[in-house]
């Protein structure tokens, strides 16, 4: 084995335990350490049903605290989870709702009205995706800009034999406006590229319009495994990881060839990789998450 697939093994390993270091729940005999990989890929296999999508989405991606989320599809999205999945929420929404200010103090209202966002797509536009499909996949990237906090700056690149950087970081009428003119190239896919790129040529180019205190936020959107350069995919990924920058994945399809590179890609498996049928789904997704609320956006844009 060469030096550099030891690299991309060990990373690869590393990147599925971190992303998989939320509690697993287990009753009867002992299940052995390969089964319960097979398990957990079958498990991650599945695309939920649109309501739980759109509430991960909601709360993680866009980190909309609870005031701001409509509770209908909350309450939707609960009773569609697992047992499992609802004692994973309920510890999650316990934590958000009692942040430690210091010294014991305790605060029930997050900073999320001083947090402000630098958003990055990484978008696949490989063969493996139509033309049609991936015009799906920008009209969902489109409605989810009028779901984010109104602050919220946005780059693009798209993606296929090499990344192609589409615009650096815009305020949100302008990303959308560009977002429909992004091309799709429909060659071999080279996830490293598009990843090493939005490191060097956006988060660390001053020039890019990245801004300094911003949560720096990916999302990567793709039907699957990188077939150029792929044994520095996980590498590049853990590079944006390193900045504190947190990457997430939409991963495309009823069955996605290579989920164990997404699942290393994403910074977490339970809050940051997000499953959808088709890109077609993908719009159903976000249209079920509610526009910001208007007395909000008043606020942010004054």
């Amino acid at each position: 084995m060469s030096e550099i697939e030891s690299v991309y093994f060990l990373v690869s390993v590393l990147s599925f335990l971190v992303a998989s270091s939320a509690n697993i729940w287990q009753t009867g005999s002992t299940v052995s350490s390969g089964n319960w990989y097979n398990q957990e890929l079958q498990r991650i296999q599945q695309v939920p049903p649109p309501q739980v999508t759109a509430h991960k989405i909601e709360r993680y991606f866009l980190g909309r605290p609870a005031r701001t989320r409509r509770d209908s599809l909350y309450d939707v999205a609960m009773n569609s989870w697992s047992p499992i999945d609802h004692l994973r929420e309920n510890k999650g929404l316990k934590n958000e709702q009692t942040r430690s200010t210091g010294a014991g103090r305790v605060s029930k209202r997050s900073s999320f009205d001083e947090e402000f966002y630098d958003v990055a797509y990484i978008i696949d536009s490989s063969g493996s995706i139509k033309e049609s499909e991936f015009q799906n996949g920008l009209k969902a990237l489109q409605i989810l800009v009028t779901r984010a906090k109104p602050s919220t700056l946005y780059a693009a690149i798209n993606y296929s034999e090499e990344g192609h950087i589409h615009f650096d970081f815009q305020p949100p009428y302008k990303a959308i406006e560009l977002l429909e003119t992004t091309k799709h190239y429909g060659f071999r896919t080279n996830t490293q590229d598009a990843l090493k790129k939005c490191r060097e040529v956006l988060f660390l180019n001053k020039t890019s319009g990245v801004r300094g205190g911003s949560l720096k936020r990916v999302l990567v959107v793709t039907d699957g495994r990188s077939n150029l350069n792929k044994e520095t995919t996980l590498y590049e990924a853990l590079e944006l990881k390193v900045l504190g920058i947190e990457v997430f994945v939409v991963a495309v399809g009823k069955y996605v060839n290579g989920i164990e590179e997404l699942i290393g890609i994403a910074t977490t498996r339970e809050r940051h990789l997000f499953r959808v049928d088709s890109l077609g789904g993908f719009i159903e997704v976000v249209q079920l998450i509610p526009p910001w609320p208007p007395a909000i956006r008043s606020n942010a844009l004054d």
